[in-house]
């Protein structure tokens, strides 16, 4: 599977360029697959997926990138999983990685850690790969973050603890404030979360009380709506981590005596290496709105009808 993801980031034009420049600069990581506690298998309509972090990257204490990808990929749909790992792998190691790599040689690996444009860049690798392989997205995101990259990268700050503690060049300036003010849109989040899942679990005891219903479709609707609420569940308790996190940094900024967390990112964000990232940003960018462009282009010309990208972009994320 692992190899088969990688011989589908070969073929896209843009995932080889990645990899001959990785290869080029002489750069390595570990990947492998590995059981995620937050993650769980789910069966929707018939289809295996399954919920949670599709992959991490860590830097390890011997100077190399490790890649975990998610192990429910092993057990899901075998069509789910080829077009959805390279976009992923490419995500994670060519992009996450790959960066990793290049800050830890200019001595701005922790500052880059909490930058946005790391996970914009790496967001950005996956989505092209993706898209030069598939011809279109597994969500809306990358629609999202070329219709607002800014708005996209500030919504993403509450979707999961690392993403809340990561800021954009201006916020570094004062990273404390930012986290103040990050705060209470983060607890908007777990209110949400909770009348989702209560929505939900009402939604349960009404279908399961509804007398004469046919028992085979009952037990199972009955199995698709327990994967729900355990997803919904590991939603809420995510989006109370997000809070707890903030709550933590800011914690451990108060306690710094020399503030030297606050000190690192702002005076670390003025290296030449986040210029060179930030150009490197917009111009994969540009890259990615140049195909879908291209292919908007040709599947106007070939159908009158309502077109493609109309059906893709009302896809879920």
């Amino acid at each position: 599977l692992l190899l088969k993801a990688l011989d589908g980031i070969l073929t896209t034009p843009s995932g080889r360029a990645y990899a001959e420049k990785f290869l080029a600069e002489g750069l390595t990581a570990v990947v492998h697959f590995a059981e995620f506690p937050d993650s769980r298998a789910l069966h929707i309509g018939g289809r295996k997926t399954f919920t949670g972090p599709r992959a991490y990257t860590d830097w390890l204490t011997n100077d190399v990138a490790e890649i975990r990808l998610n192990a429910n990929y092993v057990g899901a749909d075998s069509d789910y999983s080829s077009r959805s790992l390279p976009g992923v792998l490419a995500h994670e190691l060519l992009g996450h990685a790959a960066w990793y790599s290049r800050a830890e040689r200019a001595d701005q690996r922790l500052v880059f850690h909490h930058h946005e444009l790391n996970e914009a860049m790496a967001r950005l690798t996956g989505w092209i790969v993706e898209y030069e392989l598939n011809g279109q997205f597994e969500g809306t995101g990358a629609w999202r973050y070329l219709d607002d990259p800014a708005r996209y990268l500030s919504q993403l700050k509450l979707k999961l603890p690392y993403y809340a503690r990561t800021f954009n060049s201006r916020e570094m300036a004062d990273a404390a404030s930012a986290l103040r003010e990050r705060l209470p849109a983060a607890r908007a989040e777990v209110v949400r979360a909770e009348q989702v899942l209560n929505q939900q679990l009402a939604l349960d005891a009404k279908v399961t009380d509804s007398p004469g219903a046919p028992p085979k479709e009952l037990d199972s609707f009955q199995r698709e709506q327990a994967d729900l609420v355990a997803s919904y569940r590991d939603e809420l308790a995510n989006a109370e981590a997000v809070v707890e996190e903030i709550q933590g940094m800011l914690r451990t900024m108060a306690g710094e005596a020399d503030h030297y967390s606050v000190t690192l990112l702002r005076e670390g964000v003025g290296h030449p290496l986040f210029q060179t990232l930030a150009a490197e940003v917009a111009r994969e960018a540009a890259v990615l709105k140049r195909l879908v462009e291209k292919t908007k282009a040709s599947s106007a010309a070939k159908s009158t009808g309502p077109s493609v990208w109309t059906r893709i972009f009302r896809g879920g994320d």
